[in-house]
């Protein structure tokens, strides 16, 4: 009977923990904001120019009853990787399990390990995975019991054939006409902001170390904070803590070689994964002698190695 009550006050806590599983959503979502940014990006001149949507990051797209612009989607994305549909608060959303990845870890082990876990795996079957491997490896989204839907890479590459192409990977026309093809690229953008909270996640230690962070369970401001709860307090702050988004120097952008060469990977298992998996983990670091250089660390390793676990509690 303990063992029972215990389990059902783990699932309550896991089911209600999404937002501080990792940054809050309106967090995501002004990340993702900027990062469409013409000053950040050249994503809407690649619109513009090559695509010929005159709007460019402005365009409007609708999906059933909702029409957003390119830049609202992509926002949208990356808030709704933590809950997936409509409503946010249904108590059976699990997506944030899948959103860690340590580093030190093969990336098959690199998932959350917690009794947490046991509510995910009641409702799917199955282990969560690594961040990595949720978001770019190819179908892992794809599974019966994810009644989420699959935002993946992979679906935003098939959503943008789509679009331009009116067929499936598979050569089934699915949209014959713009509107339709339009909605293809609404889920384009969508799944792209949401593989883009991944990454965003990657920047949190707590997400790189195997670290369950659901607690302080308080609105008192004067609690103890989590990095999350510091970056939503000055998301919109005007004083010396705002957060402004900008690279500080050239250094802060990643390094071009991620785009283009894979991952050295020892498991053939993914010898298929897309080179921006080296955004995540670049397989450089493994805790043994001095950290290396940031260029070529993904970002898990760069939270993982820099972190100092003391400086967890408080902020």
């Amino acid at each position: 009977m303990l063992k029972k009550i215990y389990f059902l006050i783990v699932l309550l806590l896991a089911v209600n923990c999404n937002s501080a599983f990792s940054y809050e959503g309106v967090v995501h979502r002004k990340l993702n904001e900027n990062a469409s940014n013409p000053a950040n990006s050249t994503l809407n001149d690649f619109l513009k120019n090559k695509l010929g949507i005159t709007k460019g990051i402005e365009q409007p797209l609708k999906k059933g009853n909702i029409e957003w612009s390119i830049s609202e989607w992509l926002s949208y994305g990356g808030e709704a990787e933590d809950y997936g549909y409509w409503p946010k608060n249904n108590k059976l959303n699990t997506r944030a399990f899948n959103h860690f990845h340590d580093p030190l870890e093969d990336w098959d082990a690199a998932y959350l390990k917690s009794s947490l876990d046991d509510s995910y795996i009641a409702i799917y079957q199955r282990y969560p995975v690594s961040a990595i491997l949720w978001g770019l490896d190819p179908g892992r989204q794809d599974f019966s019991s994810n009644f989420t839907g699959d935002w993946s890479w992979g679906k935003a590459k098939e959503s943008y054939y789509i679009y331009l192409t009116g067929k499936n990977f598979a050569g089934d026309a699915v949209a014959d006409t713009e509107a339709e093809r339009n909605t293809y690229l609404a889920d384009c953008f969508r799944a792209l902001g949401q593989v883009m909270h991944l990454l965003q996640d990657m920047s949190v230690p707590l997400h790189t170390r195997n670290d369950v962070h659901i607690l302080p369970l308080t609105k008192n401001p004067k609690a103890l904070w989590t990095y999350e709860t510091y970056t939503k307090k000055y998301l919109n702050d005007v004083g010396e803590h705002k957060l402004d988004f900008i690279p500080d120097q050239s250094g802060d952008k990643p390094n071009p070689h991620f785009f283009e060469v894979p991952v050295i990977i020892q498991d053939p298992n993914y010898s298929n994964m897309v080179p921006v998996t080296g955004l995540f983990d670049r397989n450089a670091y493994n805790a043994s002698g001095p950290i290396p250089p940031s260029n070529i660390l993904g970002l898990a390793e760069y939270s993982n190695a820099n972190f100092h676990p003391q400086l967890s509690v408080r902020i």
